[in-house]
């Protein structure tokens, strides 16, 4: 499942067109074969979520728990929805139909359900023939009002989720070498200034890294903030000393939502031992943004570079659950200033430094 918890330009949404234009704005690419909840408070949409289409109407008894498990972060965020769900009528219809019967017993009125198939879209609500004919309505073409103050407003959408993902994958060919020869340097570079540092006291090293990886973090944000964009040395350096959990949660506490190309960008430059703290930050940017579409592809990377990622599965459930990340962002305050970092129970002891 897919969510996004964000609140667009401030539009009606007065037709079926209106609706279905707006979709990949919230989701953050073209959705297909999917179920799309958008959730409204009043008139104003604060919330939209995202499930994959089973791929045979003998799954819908398994995917009844997904489209709960949708309808309580919805409800969570918004007193009304509207579905919309893209693929064959085979698939949809029985899918929507668990879905109009789901959302109201979550206390969610269903304002409107529409299918897209093959470029045109029918409606589960409207009986009219006139207004709904059976054979459906041409889906909107770009340029439409909804369309144009999305853009306005800085949103944006890719092509399908793949696009999305790739968007955020790690460089190759020539740059990966690059990259990876600055990583070396940096992190020999960090050993020497550490064993220097420290005196060769063991007792030394966390607080050493700690303090060169915070204000690695902020001279990074500082950085971007201005327009700037870190070398290949302080990128690779920022990302050696990221891998320590205290400083992670110092850039975590740091970010904010226009943070989100500074973490794409070293996301990108990461390499796949090193990429699960970036990724999270820039889930957590994302999240922040309101682009849980991107939140989550960040997170698969993460996950998918360290299964055991901590902070990532906590950002997976707090996203999944519909939980607003300003109460994620109140209880990562209330960790820093109750956990000391050196008791981090998902800090590993072999990950100390992150330069090992």
């Amino acid at each position: 499942m897919s969510t996004v918890d964000r609140q667009p330009p401030r539009l009606s949404l007065r037709s079926p067109e209106d609706v279905i234009a707006i979709v990949p704005y919230l989701v953050g690419f073209g959705p297909s074969n999917s179920l799309v909840v958008i959730g409204l408070t009043g008139k104003a949409v604060g919330f939209a979520g995202r499930l994959d289409l089973p791929t045979d109407p003998a799954e819908l008894p398994d995917y009844r728990h997904a489209v709960e498990h949708l309808a309580g972060a919805t409800a969570r965020n918004a007193t009304s929805c509207l579905l919309v769900a893209y693929g064959p009528a085979p698939i949809v219809t029985p899918v929507m139909d668990l879905a109009r019967e789901t959302m109201p017993a979550a206390g969610l009125p269903v304002l409107e359900a529409l299918r897209v198939t093959d470029g045109r879209y029918f409606s589960y609500v409207c009986e009219d023939p006139d207004c709904c004919p059976a054979d459906g309505r041409p889906v909107p073409g770009q340029g439409s009002r909804v369309q144009a103050a999305a853009v306005f407003a800085g949103m944006a959408t890719r092509p399908s989720r793949a696009d999305l993902a790739a968007s955020i994958a790690a460089h190759t060919g020539q740059r990966r070498l690059q990259l990876d020869h600055a990583a070396q340097k940096a992190a020999q570079r960090l050993r020497d200034e550490i064993d220097a540092a420290s005196g060769g006291e063991a007792d030394q090293t966390l607080p050493i890294v700690r303090r060169r990886g915070i204000a690695a973090v902020d001279h990074a944000i500082a950085q971007h903030r201005a327009g700037q964009a870190p070398s290949d040395d302080e990128a690779a350096t920022l990302l050696i000393l990221l891998h320590n959990l205290a400083v992670r949660d110092h850039a975590m506490l740091r970010t904010e939502a226009t943070d989100v190309d500074l973490w794409i960008d070293l996301t990108r430059r990461a390499s796949d031992d090193l990429v699960a703290s970036t990724a999270t930050l820039l889930a957590y940017a994302a999240w922040l943004r309101g682009d849980g579409a991107l939140a989550n592809v960040a997170l698969e990377r993460a996950e998918a570079a360290d299964p055991d990622y901590t902070m990532a599965h906590l950002l997976h459930h707090a996203l999944h659950a519909g939980i607003h990340p300003t109460l994620f962002h109140d209880w990562l305050i209330q960790a820093a200033a109750t956990e000391p970092p050196s008791d981090r129970a998902d800090q590993k002891s072999s990950d100390a430094t992150g330069v090992a």
